[in-house]
């Protein structure tokens, strides 16, 4: 399938899932399930990272105040999705948007800080069910293997809803989104908060013991690095695959790096020094 191709077919595809009218973060705390993947192609919501894959559970009736709340949100993300496709990023204003949504500007800000949230909408919801999901692991599962679990449920819905991703990272590496003060701390607040899973289920204080953190960061970052490559990368189309492969390449350096650092324990090389920007 050509680039071309699979922008038309995300495009479509993404504004498709905002034709419904349930709202993600309503409809996230009403799941019974403790984790949740958002999906385009049905009207529905799969509880799949609780642990094992399930069928959905019923929703709660939402109230009268609570599908209105949905149906506006999902009118901003209709608007906004159909508004930068046909015309560009540039052009779907706040303005433009909440006009097509039929809503004033101010209310707008009810429902996201910046015309940049709306693109990053189900990734943000989807960190915060892959918190929810490690933290609903049994207590005596070893934890990595619990944040492995949640990572392959993780990478499933990415590899199925894969065009949709990708034209979201199209519009937001066009534009160099994504790399804001914000978006970096939302990163980082999400790191933290998965450490600080590691810590209480290591019995550790992440203040005094280095390990939660530095293996958080690591493993998100590998992580990273494989949703970034997709799964068009492997053979087996899998992205889970690609992290497994990222993390063997890692390790391996991570092993040299630790040898090269023994041996350079022992030298004296003195400080670090840098010429003078005037010099």
């Amino acid at each position: 399938m050509t680039a071309r191709a699979n922008h038309d077919y995300a495009s479509v595809s993404v504004k498709s899932c905002y034709n419904d009218t349930h709202d993600t973060s309503d409809t996230l705390q009403s799941c019974q399930m403790t984790h949740m993947t958002l999906s385009c192609r049905s009207p529905t919501i799969d509880c799949v990272m609780s642990g094992e894959m399930t069928q959905s559970e019923p929703q709660v009736q939402m109230s009268r105040r609570e599908r209105k709340v949905a149906e506006t949100r999902t009118a901003i993300l209709k608007a906004a999705c159909e508004l930068i496709d046909s015309e560009g990023y540039d052009e779907a204003t706040i303005e433009r948007i909440a006009e097509a949504a039929d809503i004033a500007p101010r209310t707008f800000f009810r429902y996201f800080p910046n015309k940049e949230a709306i693109l990053f909408a189900e990734f943000d919801a989807a960190r915060e069910a892959m918190v929810a999901g490690l933290r609903a692991r049994p207590a005596d599962e070893d934890v990595l293997e619990s944040l492995a679990i949640i990572l392959k449920q993780l990478s499933v819905e990415i590899d199925r809803r894969w065009d949709e991703f990708a034209w979201v990272r199209e519009v937001t590496g066009t534009h160099s989104l994504g790399r804001s003060h914000e978006r970096i701390v939302a990163s980082q607040e999400v790191n933290a908060r998965v450490a600080e899973i590691l810590a209480e289920r290591m019995g550790v204080d992440p203040q005094s013991d280095p390990r939660p953190n530095a293996w958080t960061k690591a493993i998100m970052a590998a992580f990273g690095q494989a949703v970034l490559l997709g799964p068009q990368a492997t053979d087996s189309g899998c992205t889970f695959d690609m992290f497994i492969e990222v993390l063997n390449s890692t390790i391996g350096a991570l092993t040299k790096l630790e040898a090269a650092a023994r041996v350079v324990c022992t030298q004296d090389y003195g400080p670090l020094t840098h010429a003078h920007p005037d010099n």
